[in-house]
């Protein structure tokens, strides 16, 4: 519960870095967005009965805010590089830089793993993590700061828990009560302000 609700501080982040590095305009309708997401998505993530069973959680919740505010800085400074280049240059850095970092602590396990163990599905399911989680997902990401910015990028976040309770009812038996329901209409009223933009009448023309 600590890591959901700290993770959804990554679009506030966001809206203020990109409104101090971008120049990006902080409107008022996009603070009630921001109020709106995160009171829906925190709800669906206050309504499960889960347990803290970690052994620090002071220190994984530290973990998951400073992730949310790396993560946040990526998704604001990503945006000027895709307006020079396209989005699978700028994934193809990122990944070939994220790799040799992750190498030193990663390569060991690698090379522990019984692979003869897997199965089809086993291999089908890390295929899918690889391609469609990960480089598709962050594919789409990058080409979407292109298209609409990093804030109403960043208030997409707030989306995620719908599709985990929608996913969670197909496949895990959960069911979909009126609190969900209240839940999903204010995500989808933060989104909806958050990309708000006030339509200006034009100006009279002289005869």
């Amino acid at each position: 519960m600590h890591s959901s609700l700290l993770s959804l501080g990554a679009p506030i982040f966001i809206t203020i870095i990109a409104a101090w590095l971008l120049k990006e305009r902080f409107t008022f309708a996009k603070a009630l967005g921001l109020i709106c997401g995160i009171g829906g998505a925190a709800l669906l993530v206050l309504m499960k009965d889960t347990k803290h069973t970690g052994d620090n959680i002071l220190l994984g919740d530290c973990l998951v805010l400073i992730n949310a505010i790396t993560y946040s800085f990526y998704l604001v400074m990503v945006r000027p590089l895709m307006a020079k280049y396209s989005s699978i240059q700028v994934m193809r850095w990122i990944f070939t830089i994220g790799a040799i970092g992750i190498l030193p602590f990663g390569l060991p396990e690698l090379l522990s793993t019984n692979w003869h163990a897997f199965e089809t599905s086993h291999f089908i399911s890390l295929a899918y993590i690889a391609v469609a989680g990960t480089f598709v997902a962050y594919l789409l990401t990058v080409y979407s700061i292109s298209a609409i910015g990093s804030s109403a990028t960043g208030a997409f976040i707030y989306m995620q828990p719908i599709f985990a309770a929608i996913l969670a009812a197909i496949f895990m038996g959960e069911q979909f009560s009126i609190t969900k329901g209240i839940a999903a209409f204010l995500i989808f009223t933060g989104v909806y302000l958050v990309n708000f933009k006030k339509v200006e009448s034009p100006a009279a023309v002289d005869i």
